[in-house]
Protein backbone atom coordinates (compact mmCIF):
# COMPACT_ATOMS: atom_id res chain seq x y z
CA UNK A 1 0.00 0.00 0.00
CA UNK A 2 1.15 3.39 -1.03
CA UNK A 3 1.33 5.67 2.16
CA UNK A 4 2.43 8.68 -0.40
CA UNK A 5 -0.16 11.15 -0.86
CA UNK A 6 0.29 13.82 -3.73
CA UNK A 7 -0.18 17.28 -2.75
CA UNK A 8 -3.10 18.95 -4.40
CA UNK A 9 -0.66 21.41 -6.39
CA UNK A 10 1.67 18.14 -7.72
CA UNK A 11 -2.04 16.99 -9.44
CA UNK A 12 -2.28 20.00 -10.41
CA UNK A 13 1.24 20.26 -12.37
CA UNK A 14 1.09 17.10 -13.51
CA UNK A 15 -2.01 17.41 -15.52
CA UNK A 16 -0.48 20.46 -16.61
CA UNK A 17 2.52 19.09 -17.69
CA UNK A 18 0.79 15.96 -19.37
CA UNK A 19 -1.90 18.58 -21.47
CA UNK A 20 1.05 20.69 -22.32
CA UNK A 21 3.34 17.49 -23.54
CA UNK A 22 0.27 16.32 -25.18
CA UNK A 23 -0.17 19.63 -27.24
CA UNK A 24 3.32 18.72 -28.77
CA UNK A 25 3.13 15.33 -29.80
CA UNK A 26 2.68 15.57 -33.34
CA UNK A 27 6.11 17.92 -33.93
CA UNK A 28 7.91 16.27 -30.71
CA UNK A 29 7.53 12.95 -30.76
CA UNK A 30 9.44 12.31 -27.32
CA UNK A 31 6.26 13.91 -26.12
CA UNK A 32 3.80 11.37 -26.84
CA UNK A 33 2.55 8.81 -24.49
CA UNK A 34 2.76 5.05 -25.17
CA UNK A 35 1.66 2.35 -23.60
CA UNK A 36 4.40 -0.30 -22.73
CA UNK A 37 3.73 -4.43 -22.56
CA UNK A 38 6.10 -6.66 -21.14
CA UNK A 39 6.63 -10.13 -21.02
CA UNK A 40 8.78 -12.50 -19.44
CA UNK A 41 9.99 -14.63 -16.15
CA UNK A 42 9.08 -13.64 -12.73
CA UNK A 43 13.43 -14.69 -12.69
CA UNK A 44 14.24 -12.05 -15.09
CA UNK A 45 11.43 -9.94 -13.82
CA UNK A 46 13.12 -10.03 -9.96
CA UNK A 47 16.54 -9.43 -12.14
CA UNK A 48 15.14 -5.97 -13.50
CA UNK A 49 13.55 -4.95 -10.10
CA UNK A 50 17.37 -5.37 -8.63
CA UNK A 51 18.31 -2.79 -11.17
CA UNK A 52 15.61 -0.40 -10.80
CA UNK A 53 14.41 -0.62 -7.00
CA UNK A 54 17.76 0.57 -5.95
CA UNK A 55 18.24 4.13 -4.64
CA UNK A 56 20.67 4.92 -7.35
CA UNK A 57 17.76 4.60 -9.78
CA UNK A 58 15.97 7.89 -11.05
CA UNK A 59 13.24 7.98 -8.32
CA UNK A 60 10.66 7.59 -11.31
CA UNK A 61 12.08 4.00 -12.44
CA UNK A 62 11.82 3.12 -8.68
CA UNK A 63 7.88 4.28 -8.79
CA UNK A 64 7.11 2.80 -12.10
CA UNK A 65 9.27 -0.47 -11.35
CA UNK A 66 6.97 -0.78 -8.07
CA UNK A 67 3.43 -0.45 -9.53
CA UNK A 68 4.67 -3.12 -12.12
CA UNK A 69 5.58 -4.99 -9.03
CA UNK A 70 2.07 -4.55 -7.31
CA UNK A 71 0.43 -5.38 -10.86
CA UNK A 72 2.50 -8.83 -11.22
CA UNK A 73 1.73 -9.42 -7.88
CA UNK A 74 -2.15 -8.95 -8.04
CA UNK A 75 -1.89 -11.17 -11.49
CA UNK A 76 -0.60 -13.43 -10.35
CA UNK A 77 -2.04 -14.30 -7.24
CA UNK A 78 -5.29 -16.25 -8.15
CA UNK A 79 -3.56 -18.24 -11.29
CA UNK A 80 -0.12 -18.83 -10.03
CA UNK A 81 0.07 -18.27 -5.85
CA UNK A 82 3.44 -19.46 -5.72
CA UNK A 83 4.84 -16.75 -8.18
CA UNK A 84 2.81 -14.07 -6.53
CA UNK A 85 4.38 -14.94 -2.92
CA UNK A 86 7.89 -14.92 -4.56
CA UNK A 87 7.64 -11.63 -6.13
CA UNK A 88 5.77 -10.37 -2.45
CA UNK A 89 8.85 -10.53 -0.65
CA UNK A 90 10.46 -7.58 -3.08
CA UNK A 91 7.54 -5.16 -2.80
CA UNK A 92 7.68 -2.16 -0.89
CA UNK A 93 11.57 -2.38 -0.50
CA UNK A 94 14.82 -1.54 -1.99
CA UNK A 95 17.38 -3.85 -3.54
CA UNK A 96 19.77 -3.30 -0.36
CA UNK A 97 16.80 -5.20 1.58
CA UNK A 98 16.79 -8.17 -0.92
CA UNK A 99 16.84 -11.45 -0.21
CA UNK A 100 20.44 -13.13 -0.77
CA UNK A 101 21.30 -9.22 -1.91
CA UNK A 102 23.98 -7.46 -0.97
CA UNK A 103 24.49 -3.69 -2.01
CA UNK A 104 28.19 -2.92 -2.90
CA UNK A 105 27.86 0.69 -3.62
CA UNK A 106 25.33 1.84 -1.07
CA UNK A 107 23.17 5.37 -1.82
CA UNK A 108 22.52 7.70 0.75
CA UNK A 109 18.42 6.99 0.98
CA UNK A 110 19.38 2.68 1.93
CA UNK A 111 15.94 1.33 2.99
CA UNK A 112 14.14 4.74 2.56
CA UNK A 113 15.04 4.59 -1.02
CA UNK A 114 11.38 3.90 -2.20
CA UNK A 115 9.64 6.97 0.35
CA UNK A 116 11.64 9.65 -1.39
CA UNK A 117 10.05 12.22 -3.43
CA UNK A 118 10.66 13.21 -7.28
Amino acid sequence: MNHHTQHPNDQRDTQKWINDISSLEQVFPQGTMIRIKEQGTADRFIWKLQQRLCGRAHPEIMQQAKRTLEEYIAATKKSHPHIAARLSQYNNVPKCTFPNTSCTSPCSWGKNALKRNI
